[in-house]
């Protein structure tokens, strides 16, 4: 095929036009490369980005719990440290950073120490496990119902107080933890509305100082695994604590969580990091409606 001038078509290209296309398609190939460079560091800053602000909200939860404690518990904290400090010499720390783990727990021979449990009692037990002591304290939960000034007689508000049935304050010298096997051991899965299935015992040893029994708190967790924290934590401090020389080597209950043998030089395993922040108050009314009344303080 020829052109007006005389040319055929294949005359009328340039000569270096397969240079030019391949020029064309190494822009093109830059071009993409560039993008593709662009969109990765994008997706990395935006990654980036994300992972910053899910920590920044741990953060805000963590310390919206924290505050939490500090209203609800903080007082009892402060109460349970200056009443030890006055009966041994033995040195604690409830501070914010020594708490390692904590939680609500079932109390399983409550009636052993509060007598007999009447019907309708909102009772509540709950654990927190130190670096150097176990906190135990059960709290009862009082409902009160105002009415409004006439003859009607009608309910206007309902208030909820708190006060404090029992608290003790266990030094991790005199702490030991024992887990129960459920009585009836078969293939089949546990009863989850059976307590003894995940139910352990934290054990207040005597002292003879101070000429104290030893006393064991059977307790119950909802899962195995919730009850395994508590027992993994405590066994924890008392390993640290045999570690560091403070008390003289002993077992907790001749195994692990695991089933073997401790030692004084077995690694502890780590636990979730929790904090509390007592605050300077004693027997008095806290800002949450909670009391610390003359419960049974060992």
């Amino acid at each position: 095929m020829r052109d007006a001038n005389g040319l055929s078509f294949k005359d009328s290209q340039p000569k270096d036009s397969k240079y030019i296309m391949h020029g064309n398609f190494s822009c093109i190939q830059h071009v993409c490369i560039l993008k593709c460079k662009t969109v990765s560091y994008v997706y990395s800053c935006y990654t980036n980005y994300t992972d910053a602000l899910q920590c920044m909200e741990r953060v805000a939860e963590h310390i919206n719990e924290m505050q939490r404690i500090h209203e609800e518990y903080g007082a009892i904290f402060e109460h349970l440290f200056r009443q030890h400090q006055k009966l041994a010499k033995i040195q604690i720390d409830l501070s914010p950073g020594d708490l390692l783990h904590y939680g609500g727990v079932e109390w399983l021979n409550i009636a052993e120490f509060l007598g007999k449990i009447k019907k309708g009692l909102e009772l509540h037990a709950m654990c927190f496990v130190f670096r150097t002591a176990v906190v135990f304290l059960c709290k009862e939960r009082l409902r009160h119902k105002k009415k409004l000034m006439g003859s009607s007689g009608k309910v206007a508000d309902k208030s909820e107080v708190e006060i404090i049935r029992y608290q003790v304050l266990i030094p991790v010298s005199e702490v030991q933890v024992r887990q129960i096997e459920p009585v009836n051991k078969s293939a089949e899965a546990p009863d989850p509305a059976n307590s003894s299935n995940f139910s352990w015992e934290l054990v207040h040893l005597r002292n003879q100082t101070q000429r104290r029994s030893e006393k064991i708190y059977l307790l119950s967790n909802s899962t195995t695994e919730f009850r395994n924290a508590f027992l993994r934590n405590i066994r924890q401090i008392i390993r640290e604590s045999v570690r560091n020389m403070s008390l003289p080597p002993r077992l907790t209950d001749g195994s692990s969580d695991g089933g073997e043998m401790l030692s004084p030089g077995s690694a502890p395993t780590k636990g979730i990091s929790h904090y509390a922040t007592p605050e300077g108050l004693e027997s008095v009314q806290k800002p949450s409606g909670c009391y610390i009344s003359q419960a049974q303080t060992l």
